[in-house]
């Protein structure tokens, strides 16, 4: 893994675990839900693959927030923020896994580091606000995730 020198001087050895951790999940409920029956119509969504997660791998807390974005106005050439509802992991160190990013193709998670010059251009992208959700039927968003869980204890 090749990261940037004052990124790693902000992440632990523990985060790295933990990103491999939260990426091997991610591949074994993905290989595992292709074994299945109408694998096509399911969809979930960050709140739902995040608490499963945490089901899995219990030393990562589920946050729920807002996800910042910034645009420019090409007429004016004024910027303006956006943020939609989201859900994130948080590690002990105050790092950030998101294991489904918005608005970015991945082949896994991503390790976002929320301290140092950088946080801001990073972590601080993600602002916790549970009540951004409120909308959001969360019965259904634990059925889901229970459903991914078992996923990944599926042989």
């Amino acid at each position: 893994m090749l990261i940037a020198a004052d990124t790693q001087k902000q992440t632990t050895k523990e985060d790295k675990k933990l990103l491999i951790q939260v990426s091997e999940f991610i591949i074994k409920v993905y290989d595992n839900s292709q074994k299945q029956k109408g694998h096509e119509e399911r969809s979930f969504e960050c709140h739902s693959i995040c608490r499963a997660v945490c089901l899995a791998i219990p030393d990562l807390r589920c946050v729920d927030g807002v996800y910042m974005g910034i645009d420019m106005d090409a007429a004016t050439g004024d910027y303006k923020l956006y943020s939609c509802a989201h859900s994130w992991l948080v590690l002990q160190s105050g790092s950030i896994i998101d294991p489904y990013p918005v608005g970015i193709l991945s082949i896994g998670p991503l390790l976002i580091v929320n301290k140092g010059n950088y946080r801001v251009f990073s972590g601080g992208r993600y602002i916790e606000k549970p009540e951004a959700l409120d909308q959001i039927c969360f019965r259904k968003t634990w059925r889901k995730a229970r459903v991914l869980h078992k996923l990944y204890l599926f042989n």
